[in-house]
């Protein structure tokens, strides 16, 4: 279960929009992973985020990260670290049992 703080909530719906804006129907899931998938919220921890989207190259799951490096929330302190893969690169590594599933295979959608 999250715990968000109403910045970090903020923040994700911020996030989800501008996604939604500039990718229309690319973004697929927004994964919470890490000590807030387990209901720590802490300003001073990482809020570590799996971002899910349909397809794309390298080019393109950097321009995701980018936008949510780059929410601006005047109020919002969060600090999030994120990592864009694709479907195909999320079930591939969920195949394997390795890579990113291994971190954020217990992670909560902010969805």
């Amino acid at each position: 279960m999250l715990n968000l703080s109403a910045d970090e909530q903020a923040w994700v719906d911020e996030f989800r929009r501008q996604i939604g804006e500039q990718f229309p129907g690319l973004l697929e899931d927004i994964i919470i992973f890490g000590p807030y998938s387990r209901g720590i919220s802490d300003p001073e921890v990482e809020m570590f985020t799996l971002v899910l989207i349909k397809d794309g190259d390298n080019k393109k799951t950097e321009a995701v990260a980018d936008l949510g490096y780059y929410v601006d929330l005047d109020t919002t302190l969060v600090s999030p670290t994120l990592l864009v893969r694709t479907m195909a690169e999320w079930e591939e590594s969920k195949r394997k049992q390795g890579g990113i599933y291994q971190w954020a295979h217990d992670g909560v959608s902010a969805l």
